[in-house]
């Protein structure tokens, strides 16, 4: 099921774009919508939900692939709802598993660190494949 909508919705971008009903730049936000809640848990994890800002984020990842990394797969920051090229900070994964570590953003507000496992030459954005939500006060 979840193959079939997400295949319907990689179309719909395509047509829109192609028809100029929605520019790139709003293209990331359509296909960020499509992350499958069931991996975010099992490829991207942070150590709690509220941080104080500049702390320190602990994140651990799992489950890469060897061809993930080859496409350059990184993990970045984003205020929620942010688009794709609108990254805080970033760091790139390197092994199929492992952990990085960042600074929360200066700012209080509600917060996204997004896994992208590459970048798609059809659609000529990044694959975003997780997603975890955190807050910083």
């Amino acid at each position: 099921m979840l193959r079939k909508k997400t295949g319907f919705v990689f179309l719909m971008v395509g047509i829109m774009l192609t028809f100029g009903l929605i520019g790139r730049e709003n293209m990331s936000m359509l296909l960020a919508q499509e992350t499958k809640p069931g991996i975010t848990s099992n490829m991207l994890s942070i150590d709690k939900a509220d941080y104080e800002k500049n702390g320190k984020i602990i994140v651990t990842y799992q489950g890469v692939t060897q061809e993930m990394i080859s496409a350059q797969a990184w993990i970045g920051i984003y205020r929620s709802g942010g688009l794709v090229n609108d990254y805080l900070d970033y760091d790139y994964t390197t092994q199929r598993s492992g952990r990085l570590e960042f600074n929360a953003p200066g700012e209080s507000g509600s917060y996204e660190m997004r896994f992208f496992k590459g970048y798609s030459a059809i659609t000529e954005n990044y694959v975003q494949s997780a997603t975890v939500s955190f807050s910083v006060r």
